[in-house]
């Protein structure tokens, strides 16, 4: 996490290795209070395992009331840290850092 010019910035490898602390540096960003009570709801709402079942009982929502493209991954894929390597070409990784390598950079954060 980095907050630069009050733009949270939030790795998905940190939220997927300590979800609780990562929601909490988000109320603290924010000024919110922390509610143990709701955090641990939103928590257990918010975990891969439940928004894939949410997906899947509302495929309509999901994908055409919001013009979505369904390719058949789903909008959940596998929730698992590297998997873009599975489905990233060398051109595409090529590409991807030629625009964003060195913004990434700026932020510390590293392939």
């Amino acid at each position: 996490q980095k907050s630069k010019n009050r733009t949270l910035f939030i790795k998905y490898e940190d939220l997927f290795r300590d979800t609780g602390k990562i929601f909490e540096g988000i109320l603290k960003f924010c000024n919110l209070p922390i509610n143990v009570a709701k955090l641990d709801k939103a928590l257990t709402n918010s975990s891969y395992e439940n928004m894939k079942q949410v997906e899947q009982l509302n495929h309509t929502l999901f994908f055409e009331e919001r013009k979505i493209r369904d390719t058949g991954y789903g909008f959940m894929r596998k929730g698992k840290v590297g998997d873009w390597k599975n489905h990233f070409t060398d051109k595409m990784l090529t590409d991807f850092n030629s625009r964003y390598l060195s913004l990434l950079s700026e932020y510390d954060y590293t392939l």
